[in-house]
């Protein structure tokens, strides 16, 4: 019998945990833009790659939070369409150590969940999301950042170039003084 109750009150704590701590929509910037009305003030799930500069203000830490196409490439192979993320306020207390992408460094790919805001009157009207939460998915890490061939080869052709015309012009200056 105890065996039973034990089940019967372990199964309750779970149903009262999930009652309490609301559903949290997994959600993209694209959906987020789109149907900005339907999550509107809805705890959401948010997961992208940090870059840019964090930004620390009185009320928290804002973060530019990206998921696009590019933040889920281990390396970028094919450049096409736009980028597009979220902008997140996180709570000081939560951000801890965050590396955000740059030129040249792949940022620390992050889940974070918290409120979302399409019209936030306390950040000026900016669609932003709450954190409540943060969390590392993935440490960043450089990038290295190798040179084409096709690259060398035009910086070659446009030094040569210029010096045959820079030859050129000298040896036409010199014609000219005699």
């Amino acid at each position: 019998m105890s065996r039973l109750l034990r089940a019967i009150s372990f199964c309750v704590l779970i149903v009262i945990m999930f009652c309490f701590s609301g559903p949290a929509w997994a959600v993209g910037s694209k959906q987020l833009a789109k149907d900005a009305k339907k999550y509107d003030g809805k705890v959401v799930t948010f997961t992208g790659e940090v870059i840019g500069d964090t930004m620390e203000r009185k009320d928290g830490v804002w973060l530019n939070i990206n998921d696009d196409p590019y933040s889920r490439q281990g390396r970028v192979r094919h450049l096409a369409g736009f980028n597009h993320g979220q902008g997140v306020l996180v709570p000081k207390k939560l951000v801890g150590k965050i590396a955000a992408g740059r030129y040249g460094f792949r940022g620390d790919i992050v889940r974070v969940r918290g409120v979302f805001h399409a019209n936030s009157p306390k950040q000026g009207g900016d669609m932003m999301i709450s954190a409540t939460s943060i969390h590392i998915i993935k440490t960043g890490f450089a990038m290295p950042l190798p040179i084409s061939a096709r690259k060398i080869s035009l910086a070659f052709f446009w030094l040569l170039a210029a010096m045959i015309v820079l030859i050129l012009w000298t040896w036409r200056q010199r014609r000219a003084k005699h």
